[in-house]
Formats: structure tokens, C-alpha cells, sequence
């Protein structure tokens, strides 16, 4: 629907996912700092009084933070995605759909949604897939910290591996991580193979 600036929000949305993972996860880590982050600044000027948030060291705090890291990083691609199925979907539906004075509203639950099912179905896998396998942001922001409260798989695995030189214990996470990842992905398969049949 958007006249002007669709480019640059397009723009805008995708530059996240550019980022490399490091950087970004440095970033963010300074802007969630305690102390002097730029997220409790901001609202600090909004409440007149100091705000000290322990966004990366609060145990209920921290894994939200870190999905909000994720989403950020990965919503550029997400959209990218959204907006190639967005294309497919036929122009007459849309001026059909005007012509009988429906809304934005109206267009987005009877032709856009019921059009893009199948990439919204293939991006929400994907990004299951991408999220039980972060391990860049955790690593880099919290190390699994405060007391494991944001330790996922991947830092586990690693931690066994090279800092306790338990090989044998990792590989058999590896092992059984690998053996869900696989079942996830049959089971998407089976479920778009009997889409086409």
C-alpha cells in the first residue's frame, strides 16, 4: 500500500541481516548495558530518574533480550521472503477487492494471507531451524549466563567440548541435536508432500 518510500524501507528492514553476527551481538550487548547502555538512557530521559535494567543479567530478563537480538538480525531476510510471495499473488485480486470497497484490513485476511500460507509456512520453519541453532549472540553477549539462565544448545555443546574436554559427552548432544533437526525437517516435508498430493 505504500506510495513513497517503499524502497527505502526495504532497505531499512534488510540492512539487520547484513550485519555481520559478532558486531551486531557487540552492539547490542553495549546498548543493554546496566550502567551506561543506551536502552536504559533512553529511559532514563523518559522517567526523569535513573534507570538501571539488568536486561542481560536479570535470569527473566535475559532470553528475551536475546530473541529480540535474533528477531532484529533476521527479520530482513523474513521480509525479503514475505515480499517475493507478495509479488506472485495477481494484481486484478487486489483492484477487484478496491473496486468493492475493501480495506487493507479486509485485503490482508482474504488475499494475502490465504496466498503467502505456503511462505509463511516455509520462513516460520526456517527460522525454528535458525533459532535452535544460535549460538553467536548467546556466546557473545551472556555466555550462557546469569547462572545458565540463557544457555541453548549450542553453547552447551561447545562448553562440554573445549572447556571441559568432555568430546565424547558433546558428540552424543551433537548426536541427539542433530537427530531433532532432522525429525523436524521430515516432518515438514511430509507435510508438503501431502499438500501436493
Amino acid at each position: 500500500e505504500m506510495r513513497r518510500g517503499a524502497g527505502l524501507m526495504k532497505i531499512l528492514y534488510f540492512i539487520p541481516f547484513l550485519t555481520p553476527a559478532v558486531p551486531a551481538a557487540i552492539l547490542w550487548k553495549w546498548m543493554y548495558n546496566q550502567g551506561y547502555g543506551l536502552i536504559n538512557s533512553v529511559l532514563s530521559l523518559f522517567s526523569g530518574q535513573p534507570v538501571h535494567i539488568g536486561w542481560l543479567t536479570n535470569p527473566s530478563l535475559v532470553l528475551i533480550s536475546i530473541a529480540v537480538v535474533f528477531i532484529w538480525k533476521n527479520t530482513g531476510w523474513a521480509m525479503l521472503i514475505y515480499m517475493a510471495g507478495l509479488h506472485n499473488i495477481p494484481k486484478t485480486l487486489f483492484e477487484d477487492a478496491s473496486l468493492n470497497g475493501a480495506n487493507v484490513w479486509v485485503k490482508i485476511r482474504e488475499i494475502i494471507l490465504p496466498a503467502t500460507a505456503p511462505v509463511i509456512a516455509t520462513v516460520v520453519f526456517m527460522q525454528i531451524i535458525n533459532g535452535l541453532q544460535v549460538f553467536t549472540e548467546v556466546y557473545i553477549m551472556t555466555n550462557g549466563g546469569p547462572e545458565g539462565s540463557s544457555e541453548v544448545i549450542a553453547t552447551y555443546m561447545y562448553k562440554k567440548a573445549f572447556l571441559y574436554m568432555d568430546i565424547g559427552y558433546a558428540s552424543g548432544v551433537a548426536v541427539f541435536f542433530l537427530m531433532i533437526l532432522v525429525s523436524f525437517t521430515l516432518f515438514r516435508m511430509n507435510v508438503l508432500h501431502r499438500r501436493r498430493a
